[in-house]
This record gives structure tokens, C-alpha cells and sequence, in this order.
């Protein structure tokens, strides 16, 4: 292809010198450069995060001083390459948990659980989920359901997580370090902080006995309602996104616990290509609406430099990269079930031990280890050579790729660019300039332009957007008019 004369990115003049800042605008502009474009948004985001949680503080400083997400951010700046318990061994556990909270009946039993099995160099997972009535072995050698252990454990002793993740651990046969636990309010304010999400619902789900929260003990015709989601791609908001999880009494399969186990890896997976597609880390709004949502619905021992790790690993999977784990007590299925003996439904392992569940899983990750190559990836950076606020949020999310790791978004220092210009190494494969050439309508170059002397080394790939690309874009991602 042709090689793209580059623009000069540097014909703006330098502004005036101002007049001499204070000692503290010296300091925060020094640390500003220091922390870098990402590290920026998330000290503003929570910044802006600490003064509207309406601390006791009419001062903001001493606001910001003793917010507790502010000294979470500080800490993970502090540790920018944290590694993660298993990532050596390449082999990175989670334990997802979601339970009712206050206001719900039975509001600490597990109410789905998950484990969430990640490999980084592939980037690939597997998804298990647990069905809450499997019973689980207890270190004194009793049994308990998976949600009533979480739900007695939290209530004697505080550590509801750990005992369910202990007691994993062991029948799956894999170590799980990690837990992450959110209650109902808080997972429907992430779905409705991320503008509600798209999910393909396989079969029409009709369920007559949804019940209604705060109505437990009213009459029995008053208790529930008649809850229907056709089929086809819905778009759900945070309400509707929970009802389609907990449904347990639809008509026809849909009304099966396995059933429901598949709905929630399908709506976890439309979550998580939401969050990519919102550019999350490149969207401040989109952040501080996720950060207020979790921040009192969210129990986890992860560290904050820990949770921001695994965050990285999430932003590059996609539908085709998670592989999913349903046990069933169908004929061929892994589990069997009955009345125990105080008449309460349970599962058992079939067989009566649980080789079978960790054979499951253990061939799982076999497969999820050798049937994909690693992927190499390319970092970018997007400027936006335009005056259109959020250009560059919304070009990040709609490149996604495994491949592709946006590191730097900025404003370019000319700002009238007609044409979007790529500029790449002579080594990135032709194929992916090309897309990218038809996703945002722009001219490809290898020869990079001169780059102000703020940027150490060229990327892989340079996006330098031009108004050619305005009309492409599909606005996932609400402007911030302050730049990118």
C-alpha cells in the first residue's frame, strides 16, 4: 500500500508560559505526568467518586484523605505489576458469589456460584458453574448444601466465602485463591450503570411463580408474579437481568437449576462484553457509575491492584474464548438426585465420590490448555486529531480484540485532521490494518510521524483520528466532552 505523507503532529506553538504555580499545582501536575493517561482517569474518577458519597468532611481535601476507594487507588498505583496467585503457573482461580443481601429472603444463601478458571497466556476460561442444592463436604466431614455453607459460615463466623471456596477447592481439585461477592442491589445497578445489556435468550422463559421481594408473607395469589421474556435478543436492564438469573419455576426445561446455571454463564458473558464494549478504563462516567454501584455491594479478598489485574484479563475474552461447564443429573450427567432425609431436595456426585466432577474439570482445562496457541498481541494508542469529545473512548471499544492492547488515549496536538491515518510496524499482519482501515475509514502509513518527546517510543500501531471516522463509529460509549 502506498505510504501516507505524515501530518506534522507538532505545527501548534507552544501556549504562553503561564504564571508560576503554587508549590501544591507544581506537585499535582508532576504526578500527574508520572501516573499517566489511565492512571489519571482513575484518580479523577474516584476523586470526583469520594466528594459525592457526601463524606462527613465539608472540606474535600480531608474528604479525600480518609475515603477508603481513594486509598484504594493510591494502592494500585503503587503496585502496577502485581501478580496473581496461579498466573505463574498460568492458571488463575476465581470464585464468583451472588447472593440476595438485606431485604431478601434468605439474604446470605449463595444464590449462584460460579468458578471462573482463567488461563493468561491463551487467554481463555472456563466457566463451572455450581448448582446451590450440590452437597459439599465440611472440614469436620459433614455435608451441606453449596449455598448453606456459604450462608451458615458468613452467619457464625464472617468468612461465608472462604468456607465455600475451601470446600471447592476440594471437590473440584483445583486451588481457588479468590472470591468475588456482590448481593441483588448491587448487581442491578452494574447492569443498569452499563446501560442495560443484550442477551440472545434461547427459549421463551414463562415463569408463573417469580416472587416478588417484600411480598413473602403476604397472601399466597399476592406473592408472585407472572414473568415472561420471549425469545430472541433482548435488551435487559439490571431488573429484568435478575429476574431472567433466578427464575426457577418457568414452564417446560427452562424451569430446571441447570437451565439457570446456563443463563447466568450467558448473561455474565453479555456483561462482560458490555464493560469491553464501554471502553471502561478509557470512560470516566462509565467508571465512577461502576465504582459508586459495587462499592457497598462488593465483598472480595482481592486487593485493589489484584482486582485491576484481573480486570486486564477480562477486557480480552469473548464468547469464543470462555469454554462453559453445566453439571447435570441427566442419564450421562454427573450428579444424581434425591430427598435427603429431612425431606429437603439435594445433589450427590454420581458414583458417590467426586472423581467425576474433577475429571470434568480437569479435562476442561487440559483442553482449554492445548487447543489454543497464544496470542500475539500489539499495543496501541488512539489520538483524536478532531474536536469531537469521546472519539477516541468509543474507537478503543469498537477495535476490541484479543490482539490489540489499547495503552495510551489522548488528544492529538492538532486537532483538524480530515482523514484517520494508521500508522503500524511493517510486522503487524496486512489483514488487521485492513480491518481497521474499513472499521474507521482511514488511511494506513508505516511511516510513523514525529512524536512529541512525552512519548518514550512509538507503539505497534498509532490511530490518529480524523473526522472520516465520526460517522463509523457506533456510539457504545456516552462523550466526555473533556477529551479523548
Amino acid at each position: 500500500m502506498e505510504p501516507v505523507p505524515a501530518p506534522n503532529l507538532l505545527t501548534n506553538p507552544d501556549p504562553p508560559p503561564l504564571p508560576q504555580p503554587s508549590r501544591v499545582r507544581r506537585l499535582g501536575r508532576a504526578l500527574l505526568r508520572a501516573a499517566g493517561t489511565t492512571a489519571i482517569i482513575l484518580a479523577v474518577t474516584f476523586a470526583v467518586l469520594a466528594w459525592t458519597t457526601r463524606s462527613s468532611h465539608p472540606n474535600i481535601l480531608l474528604a479525600l484523605r480518609d475515603s477508603a476507594t481513594v486509598q484504594s487507588v493510591l494502592s494500585l498505583l503503587r503496585s502496577p505489576s502485581v501478580v496473581l496467585l496461579g498466573e505463574r503457573e498460568d492458571r488463575v482461580n476465581v470464585l464468583l458469589i451472588g447472593i440476595g443481601g438485606t431485604g431478601h429472603d434468605g439474604p446470605l444463601l449463595a444464590d449462584t456460584i460460579l468458578v471462573a478458571s482463567i488461563q493468561p497466556s491463551t487467554h481463555r476460561a472456563t466457566l463451572i458453574s455450581i448448582p446451590r442444592d450440590l452437597l459439599l463436604p465440611l472440614p469436620d466431614g459433614r455435608l451441606q448444601k453449596a449455598n448453606a455453607v456459604h450462608a451458615f459460615a458468613e452467619d457464625e463466623r464472617g468468612d461465608g466465602a472462604t468456607a465455600l471456596r475451601t470446600s471447592l477447592s476440594t471437590v473440584l481439585g483445583i486451588d481457588i485463591p479468590y472470591h468475588l461477592r456482590v448481593d441483588f442491589r448491587g448487581f442491578v445497578g452494574l447492569v443498569d450503570a452499563l446501560d442495560g445489556v443484550d442477551i440472545h435468550v434461547e427459549r421463551t422463559l414463562d415463569d408463573a411463580l417469580y416472587p416478588i421481594t417484600g411480598q413473602e408473607n403476604a397472601p399466597w395469589s399476592e406473592r408472585f408474579e407472572h414473568l415472561v421474556i420471549p425469545a430472541g435478543i433482548q435488551h435487559m436492564n439490571g431488573t429484568l437481568a435478575l429476574k431472567y438469573v433466578r427464575s426457577r419455576h418457568a414452564i417446560g426445561i427452562e424451569g430446571s437449576d441447570f437451565a439457570r446455571a446456563r443463563r447466568q454463564q450467558r448473561l455474565l458473558a453479555g456483561i462482560q462484553e458490555r464493560i469491553r464494549e464501554n471502553g471502561l478504563f478509557q470512560n470516566p462516567r462509565a467508571l465512577l457509575a461502576l465504582a459508586e454501584t459495587w462499592r457497598s455491594h462488593l465483598a472480595t479478598n482481592c486487593t485493589p491492584p489484584e482486582l485491576y489485574r484481573l480486570a486486564s484479563f477480562g477486557q480480552r475474552f469473548d464468547d469464543q474464548s470462555v469454554h462453559r461447564i453445566v453439571f447435570t443429573d441427566g442419564p450421562s450427567g454427573e450428579l444424581v438426585g434425591g430427598r435427603e432425609r429431612n425431606g429437603s431436595y439435594a445433589l450427590r456426585p454420581r458414583g458417590g465420590t467426586y472423581d467425576v466432577l474433577r475429571s470434568t474439570v480437569a479435562r476442561a482445562l487440559a483442553a482449554s490448555s492445548t487447543t489454543t496457541a497464544p496470542v500475539t498481541t500489539y499495543a496501541v494508542t488512539i489520538w483524536n486529531g478532531t474536536t469531537i469529545g469521546g472519539l477516541a473512548a468509543r474507537t478503543s471499544a469498537r477495535i476490541a480484540r484479543p490482539m490489540l492492547t489499547v495503552t495510551d488515549i489522548r488528544n492529538a496536538p492538532v486537532r483538524t485532521l480530515e482523514r484517520s491515518i494508521i500508522y503500524h510496524r511493517d510486522a503487524i499482519p496486512a489483514p488487521l490494518i485492513l480491518e481497521l482501515q474499513r472499521l474507521l475509514n482511514a488511511d494506513a502509513s508505516t511511516a510513523f510521524p514525529t512524536l512529541p518527546t512525552t512519548v518514550s517510543s512509538p507503539p505497534d500501531i498509532l490511530i490518529v483520528l480524523g473526522n472520516s471516522s465520526a460517522s463509523t463509529l457506533t456510539t457504545h460509549t456516552r462523550s466526555d466532552p473533556r477529551g479523548g
